[in-house]
């Protein structure tokens, strides 16, 4: 009986934690409403050197990131504990650092490069045209 009830309560804390708290889960995975066209999100003169700003392409948030003349487009939401990048911290490496549990990501590829997060982020394309900064779901091929 005591068996039972360990085994119970564990199964318990176990759906808890991730149907309930999201603990283990991966936030970005809404890979079916990234837009797989380019999509205008903001015009290239909003986005200064070394900021983040976080823009809606279709359905889904990305953060837009302008490092070294350089525009990056990752998902905004962190695949750890979904955390709004924009809100963290863009560091001088050509990263940006989650404001909630401090997990690393590369802007380049959306690697992880410090952890609790074990998921990397979407990584979108990005160009500009006519004024206006657009982002796409990076190609498989391209990856």
């Amino acid at each position: 009986m005591l068996g039972y009830g360990v085994v119970s309560a564990s199964a318990y804390l176990g759906g808890h934690l991730v149907y309930g708290k999201q603990v283990g889960v991966d936030h970005t995975a809404t890979a079916d409403k990234y837009p797989k066209d380019f999509v205008a999100v903001l015009p290239e003169s909003e986005l200064a050197e070394n900021t983040m700003r976080r823009v809606e392409a279709g359905e889904v948030p990305v953060l837009l990131a302008r490092k070294n003349g350089t525009v990056f487009a990752i998902a905004h939401t962190c695949s750890h504990l979904g955390g709004p990048l924009s809100e963290g911290e863009l560091l001088d490496d050509g990263t940006v650092r989650c404001p909630w549990h401090g997990s690393v990501f590369s802007l380049r590829d959306g690697n992880v490069v410090n952890g609790p997060a074990t998921e990397p982020q979407p990584k979108f394309e990005v160009r500009v045209r006519a004024g206006q900064i657009e982002v796409r779901l990076q190609q498989e091929a391209d990856k």
